[in-house]
Order: C-alpha cells, then structure tokens, then sequence
C-alpha cells in the first residue's frame, strides 16, 4: 500500500501494483516518435514508406539481456546490445509486424527503441501503431504513411 503526501496532508492508503515492464510509446501529440533511417521524424509531410525501415521510441520494456546501471549510458558495441527479456510484438493498423530489433536505444539513457521495416502494401493515412509486451499493451499512437 502507497501513501502520498502533499502540503502535509497524506492520502488514503492504495494498492500499488508494480510490473516487470511498462511499455509507452513516444509521442508528439499523438504522432508515433519514430525516425527515418535518416535521422528525420516521420510525419505527415515525412510520412513511412511501403518497405521502409522505421525507428520506434519508447519506454518501459524493463529488463534487458545485457543490464544498463540505471543513468548510465546503453553500450552502442553490436556485441553488448540490450535486449528486453520479455519479447515485444507489434501492429500496425490491426497488423502484426515483424519486430528487426527491440532494445535499449545505443548511445542513450533509459530509451528503448523498436526497429521494423513497413510492408511492402500499406494504406495511406495515420494508422494506429501499438506495441504488446506479455500482457502488457502500450498507449495507441498514430503513425503517417504514404
């Protein structure tokens, strides 16, 4: 049970109930955080394109393979990449996705990131992206397609 204090008053006692991941995905007002293999944000002028690969931000995805101390930087060698131990799926649009990688974002602190190649026929607009991690689903963002 938590108790939460706030200018001295403190709260009725509640359950707090913790898991082993949390999955959010990363977003701009709705917008998936997701990135061209370029380094630019997809967006509705920048949409992804029919078999291209996007790059996914989010958070909560828990323990990995190859632990990072909490603040510190994630390894970026190939052979130390940060796994998460439980598995996440996608979908796109109601569609699973073939995930190329999921893990702890190189080079930062506390980012994970999710990498997946679009399929080759995909309708054009926002289309509802979600990630599932055991029974865990994330927040639905939108991701622009052309």
């Amino acid at each position: 049970r938590s108790i939460v204090e706030v200018n001295g008053s403190l709260s009725t006692p509640m359950p707090l109930q913790l898991g082993a991941v949390a999955p959010a995905l990363a977003n701009l007002t709705g917008t998936a955080l997701a990135e061209h293999l370029d380094g630019t944000l997809v967006t509705a002028t920048s949409p992804a394109q029919p078999s291209e690969y996007i790059v996914l931000y989010l958070s909560g995805l828990g323990a990995t393979t190859n632990p990072v101390p909490s603040g510190a930087i994630t390894p970026s060698n190939p052979n130390t990449l940060s796994i998460p131990v439980v598995t996440p799926t996608m979908t796109l649009n109601g569609a699973s996705i073939q995930i190329a990688f999921a893990g702890l974002t190189p080079t930062a602190v506390g980012l994970y990131q999710i990498d997946f190649q679009m399929p080759a026929t995909i309708p054009a607009g926002n289309l509802p992206l979600l990630v599932m991690q055991g029974t865990t689903v994330t927040n639905t963002v939108l991701l622009p397609t052309q």
